[in-house]
């Protein structure tokens, strides 16, 4: 099998929710890199953990989420795949398209890597005039505020600031919940 029909089969595992198929395809360190910015963006290690943090996700928030291929691009131990995502948010009732191209690095026949580069805006956009529900995992304060500040790029400088001290208050409590 080619490397461009495994990544043909990868998604089609993805359309058909054939999980088990997904794991055939990847390699036991699987690294999948999502773009920073990307809405629950992040790097996942291993298959299973990209199939609870990424695909289920992706369920759980989108209506007819998917990824249109337009072209397959044989680049030797990589595959390069152009495309857009499309869906509606399940929240909002917005739907979106955007473009995006994703890597995948092969090794004897399987994906050991994938990186994903989107036009992450258009997917914030249909986001937006949610209620947004956002749990602090342990991560970096200061990190989820630059990222929590980014929703509100249009706002006054005093109705951010109000936002953020709620956001510092509401992370003690291990949620917060934002009106963009």
């Amino acid at each position: 099998m080619s490397n461009i029909e495994v990544i043909q089969k990868l998604y089609r595992a993805f359309r058909n929710k054939n999980y088990d198929a997904f794991f055939s395809i990847c390699t036991d360190d699987l690294e999948w890199i999502q773009n920073e910015g990307f809405p629950g963006g992040a790097t996942c290690q291993g298959a299973t953990e990209v199939v609870e943090k990424v695909f289920k996700a992706n369920d759980n928030n989108w209506k007819n989420f998917a990824y249109e291929i337009e072209q397959f691009l044989d680049a030797g131990d990589s595959v390069i795949v152009i495309g857009k995502y499309s869906g509606y948010h399940r929240i909002s009732g917005k739907s979106m398209s955007a473009v995006a191209a994703h890597v995948y690095d092969l090794r004897e026949g399987k994906v050991c890597r994938f990186r994903m580069f989107a036009d992450t805006k258009t997917i914030w956009d249909a986001m937006s005039g949610q209620c947004l529900a956002i749990g602090y995992w342990g991560k970096d304060i200061t990190y989820t505020m630059q990222r929590l500040a980014s929703f509100f790029p249009r706002r006054r400088e005093e109705e951010r600031r109000g936002i953020m001290g709620a956001v510092v208050w509401s992370i003690q409590v291990k949620i917060a919940v934002i009106f963009a």
